[in-house]
């Protein structure tokens, strides 16, 4: 079964399932299996999510390197976050594939975030049993690669959490100081140190003195947690 012969159709789905009756199964909402005494798509919502989390996290390892655990893991929480997975949902028209009870056919469930984003890793569970884990990747890997593309900057505050860790630890706390500047007014670059216990790193050199501290904070919790 292809997207096409699905329910209401599911817009760029490109998996030829084998087994046509997991696609069917993962537009299924517990409101119609529960109308129609078919299996809904709860398990399939449970296995995508596991394979979700691992794709995305796959993704993030290998498009950054450099970043510590204290960056990617936040980072992975909002990528498959509801808000998202629902996002991408509407624009592969989930809503309108998914099978319904008659009461949530009029109260505007296929609308609400949680179900779309659910139907989406029913999907992914569905695509995942039908194909491995080889055929998440072809499906789904191209759109979540272009939303991790587009992330420019760690989604953790790396100075908040070397303080943490340096608190927690009973050590002085970071100290970040001035290391003086270079150019004119108009492309000065601002040099800083940061003062770890007996451990000084950088001088790290940024347009702003938060951007170098950011920076020698990444670099201090680099060594530390390596």
């Amino acid at each position: 079964m292809s997207a096409s012969d699905a329910p209401g159709g599911v817009a760029g789905l490109r998996h030829a399932f084998k087994d046509p009756s997991l696609l069917v199964t993962a537009l299924t909402h517990p409101s119609y299996a529960a109308e129609a005494h078919v299996p809904s798509n709860q398990r399939l919502e449970f296995l995508g999510d596991a394979a979700l989390k691992l794709l995305v996290a796959e993704l993030l390892y290998e498009e950054f390197p450099d970043w510590p655990e204290g960056s990617l893991s936040p980072t992975l929480g909002r990528l498959v976050g509801n808000a998202h997975i629902a996002d991408l949902a509407r624009q592969m028209n989930l809503g309108s594939a998914l099978r319904l009870g008659k009461g949530a056919s009029r109260d505007g469930t296929a609308g609400r975030e949680k179900v779309l984003a659910d139907c989406l890793e029913a999907l992914i569970g569905a695509v995942y049993e039908d194909g491995g884990f080889d055929a998440v990747r072809v499906e789904f890997g191209d759109a979540f690669k272009a939303c991790i593309e587009g992330i420019e900057t760690p989604s953790v505050d790396f100075k908040s959490q070397l303080q943490a860790r340096e608190q927690k630890a009973g050590r002085p706390l970071p100290l970040y100081r001035d290391a003086g500047s270079t150019g004119n007014d108009h492309a000065r670059l601002w040099r800083v140190e940061l003062v770890l216990g007996k451990r000084v790193f950088g001088p790290a050199s940024a347009s702003s003195k938060a951007a170098a501290e950011v920076e020698l904070a990444m670099l201090a919790l680099r060594e530390v947690e390596g």
